[in-house]
């Protein structure tokens, strides 16, 4: 075994980890001490470690993961858009400039969403740490591709029930309007909703 580690207090049980694999439950601490990994365990096991993790760190790097997403996807839509048209291999499907302010308004709408996505996270956390889920870091490959397969279809299902609600005449005007504001779409539109709408599961 590489190391044992405790579970935070008020957990029932204490895991031995080896550098692969979960191999038994100990009430002990370990070579390493109370609530430490080792450094041979940590990348098998950093997933199955995110219960333990406080909660200013899971909310935090939520907000982190968030943002990266969506500026990554924003400055390489931007460059893929710049290089074809400068190539002359794109054409612009839309020729209506974008309104003065819209990407500035754009910005600060996503940055509000990315913080209640990331602060989001707080939720399946606390669900692992009162025992509600569990994390299944080993599974194998073939319930991994079922399972993927399954979230392909529930998110598209589940994106137009939430996306014809919303176009609703009350949530349209109240909460769904703030999105159609980009009338010129532009890659920093993507997170562009009404914090209602951001709030939604």
């Amino acid at each position: 075994a590489c190391v044992a580690y405790s579970a935070p207090p008020g957990a029932a049980r204490r895991y031995v980890v080896s550098s692969s694999r979960r191999v038994g439950a100990a009430h002990t601490n370990g070579a390493c001490g109370r609530g430490t990994l080792a450094p041979c365990c940590m990348p098998m096991n950093l997933i199955s470690q995110i219960p333990q993790w406080p909660a200013g760190a899971v909310a935090l790097g939520g907000v982190v993961y968030f943002a990266a997403i969506y500026l990554a996807a924003g400055l390489i839509a931007s460059g893929v858009r710049a290089a074809l048209l400068g190539r002359g291999r794109a054409r612009v499907l839309d020729a209506r400039r974008v309104p003065a302010g819209q990407v500035a308004r754009e910005r600060r709408q996503s940055a509000v969403s990315i913080v209640i996505f990331g602060v989001g996270l707080l939720v399946p956390w606390a669900m692992l740490v009162h025992g509600w889920a569990t994390l299944h870091p080993a599974n194998p490959p073939l319930r991994v591709a079922l399972e993927l397969l399954a979230l392909l279809v529930w998110n598209d299902i589940h994106f137009y029930a939430i996306h014809r609600a919303l176009h609703h005449p009350k949530l349209l005007h109240a909460v769904h309007a703030a999105q159609h504001q980009s009338v010129v779409p532009t890659p920093w539109s993507t997170y562009a909703f009404h914090p209602v709408e951001a709030l939604l599961p």
